[in-house]
């Protein structure tokens, strides 16, 4: 389906938490010769565990494209998400934690100034943290039971779910799917960037929306986001 500007920006908050990987500083700056393979294991369990319950503020510049009617303009702006610690609540039938994220962001499409406000839910599991679903402009439920491993290493790839996307929670209407999934790239000899890549399609499975979000995490459990870029049919961006 085509996207409008709302549901593009709406990736500033909701598709960061979507994936159930959040943070809030640390990790440090990668060396000047480039990516180094580190041999050290990762624990994502603790990564989302500390952010999944303390919440964390993160500010963000954007900048990119989106075409409207066969005309493209430039985008760019400055903002910030915040997601609450998490809350304790039932979501389909089951004992789940649940983060709200808040954006606000101040946005320049084709020299016109305008703001952004957008809030979304996501919920996960109160024992592996592993995601349930969302609610963020859809309505998003995972399929079957998703895959959050212990720990991880470099070049490791994996998918963590898929959701079934519809309007809304009476789940009337399916709108297509979105896939979880993640690639584990070098960063230093300490530490690793975990790339974590969310895929929609449409109900003929036809791409609609890449996201890509890498964050770095460290051997003492630090994690700091680094960027995230969306792109589809008609937009393209960076976030960082």
């Amino acid at each position: 389906m085509a996207r409008s500007n709302d549901r593009v920006l709406f990736l500033l908050g909701s598709l960061l938490i979507a994936i159930l990987v959040s943070a809030c500083g640390g990790g440090g700056g990668g060396g000047g010769s480039g990516p180094v393979v580190s041999a050290s294991s990762f624990s994502m369990p603790a990564v989302l565990a500390d952010q999944i319950n303390n919440g964390y503020t993160q500010n963000f510049s954007v900048s990119g494209t989106q075409s409207v009617g066969g005309t493209t303009y430039n985008v760019t702006g400055t903002g910030t998400i915040t997601v609450a610690p998490a809350i304790n609540t039932v979501f389909e039938g089951q004992v789940a934690l649940q983060n709200t994220s808040t954006v606000n962001a101040s946005l320049t499409v084709n020299g016109v100034n305008f703001p952004v406000t957008d809030t979304s839910e996501s919920f996960s599991t109160t024992s592996s943290y592993a995601p349930l679903g969302m609610s963020n402009g859809e309505y998003w439920v995972v399929q079957g039971v998703p895959v959050i491993p212990a720990t991880v290493n470099v070049g490791d790839t994996g998918v963590i779910g898929t959701y079934t996307r519809y309007t809304d929670n009476t789940k009337a209407i399916v709108l297509g799917t979105a896939q979880a999934s993640y690639v584990v790239e070098a960063d230093t000899a300490t530490s690793a960037v975990i790339n974590l890549i969310l895929r929609e399609f449409d109900n003929s499975n036809a791409l609609e929306l890449t996201d890509q979000t890498r964050w770095r995490i460290d051997t003492l459990g630090n994690v700091a986001w680094r960027s995230e870029t969306a792109t589809g049919p008609d937009f393209n961006y960076l976030f960082n």
